[in-house]
């Protein structure tokens, strides 16, 4: 069989870093034509990326109408897996799945196996490379970061040629190129695929890896790159060649114009080459937004949204809380239940337990507590009841402050607020304000 040549372009957006132990599952060729009822084989070969793998398992799916495996033969020196669940064909499913060892590991290119498959009717199918399949290495890690797929076209009558086309200085006469392109997302979210966001006049950054299997020679390849809106506009659009002999990986960065208007956006690239049999193309969506102070408009307005949030709840939260401290300890008690010669001695005794407390704390319940003749609620300071002489109750209460505080405690009393002439036994009517 000729060798073949094997060049896949991984075009990502560096938003995130791929893993530089990144091996590959490639079908060589990529595309095949076939007529109906006839046997073709389909290679298989596993690249590592330059690290050492040990163990490969491969599982496949293709469309059980069109195509079913016949046969498949290991590679040189792969020791196969016979267990349940690592070597199984099932034509009605259309899966398959094999598995193996390779002793001394590998660290090059190698090929896996080779499949036979039998085109059953005519039309146009796809193999892959199953989320089952993995590459793993000394570490049992698995390692496989590129899964390729091949296109199948089954033909009533014989199948077609390629037209003829000279291959390029560097490729040896007989040797036929053969490429494929995939885009793999920077950032995976649940349905919304590839998600990308730059800023007019920001880089967008592309990650470009070129993978030369089979044959050793330098070839040039010319990949292309285009910018366009949603409706097909182009805003960006360029080309280069790419001499590859085994693998090439460089970063394409394409600076949006300052004057784009934010929304969003399709990042193609292709690939041109000699003799080429179908297009190799691929696309990603990402999202032009401006900036404000170094963050996206979007999340500007996120942010800027939370905090603000954030900042109301947090003083409505203290409010909250001082409006309870006040109420629980400093809202003066309402007596109006009292009788009206008594009233304003309740008021006085209870005003002056919170004037106090605001500046002993609950050392100041606590002595109000004990005083002779007054009997308050232990939990709110509120007045319950008289039982001696109100100006009696008022001396002790003032000495017990004194004695509890070790200062002198003087008190001014402020105008009652009454829209009643004062009772004669209410003598200077207000609310105390204590001073240490």
């Amino acid at each position: 069989m000729k060798n073949s040549l094997f060049i896949c372009l991984l075009l990502v957006g560096l938003t995130t870093a791929s893993s530089a132990e990144a091996s590959s599952v490639i079908f060589e060729p990529n595309v095949i034509t076939v007529q109906t009822g006839t046997t073709f084989t389909l290679p298989v070969a596993v690249d590592p990326a330059d690290f050492p793998q040990y163990t490969v398992r491969l599982a496949i799916t293709f469309p059980p109408d069109l195509l079913e495996v016949t046969s498949f033969a290991f590679g040189e020196n792969w020791l196969a897996v016979p267990q349940p669940g690592y070597d199984s064909v099932n034509n009605v499913r259309g899966e398959l799945i094999k598995t193996g060892g390779f002793p001394k590991g590998f660290s090059s290119p190698v090929p896996f196996g080779t499949i036979t498959f039998r085109a059953k009717a005519g039309g146009e199918s796809i193999i892959i490379v199953g989320t089952q399949s993995f590459v793993l290495d000394a570490e049992n890690r698995n390692t496989l970061d590129f899964r390729s797929q091949v296109r199948i076209v089954a033909t009533a009558g014989s199948p077609g040629k390629a037209s003829s086309v000279k291959p390029p200085p560097d490729l040896p006469q007989g040797e036929t190129n053969l490429f494929d392109i995939n885009l793999i997302p920077q950032v995976e979210t649940s349905g919304a695929g590839l998600v990308s966001k730059v800023a007019p006049g920001e880089f967008l950054p592309l990650s470009v890896k070129l993978l030369n299997f089979g044959n050793r020679n330098k070839v040039d390849v010319i990949v292309s790159y285009e910018i366009t809106d949603l409706s097909g506009k182009v805003l960006y659009s360029a080309e280069e060649t790419v001499a590859v002999e085994t693998t090439a990986t460089f970063v394409k960065t394409i600076q949006i114009p300052f004057g784009t208007t934010p929304g969003r956006y399709i990042a193609k690239s292709a690939i041109s080459y000699q003799g080429q049999v179908t297009p190799a193309t691929t696309e990603f969506p990402f999202t032009v937004e401006r900036k404000i102070f170094g963050l996206f408009q979007s999340d500007f307005y996120r942010y800027g949204s939370l905090t603000l949030l954030i900042s109301v709840l947090m003083v409505l939260l203290g409010h909250a809380l001082i409006k309870h401290r006040r109420k629980g300890r400093f809202t003066p008690f309402d007596y109006s239940d009292k009788p009206k010669e008594e009233r304003i001695y309740y008021e006085i005794i209870s005003d002056t337990i919170g004037q106090m407390r605001q500046r002993a704390g609950d050392r100041a319940l606590d002595v109000a507590t004990h005083t002779e003749g007054l009997v308050v609620d232990e939990k709110t300071g509120r007045v319950l009841e008289l039982a001696g002489s109100p100006a009696k109750v008022v001396a002790g209460l003032v000495s017990g402050y004194e004695k509890a505080l070790g200062k002198k405690v003087s008190f001014s009393f402020r105008p009652e607020k009454t829209d009643s002439t004062p009772s004669s036994n209410s003598g200077q009517a207000g609310s105390p304000q204590a001073s240490l």
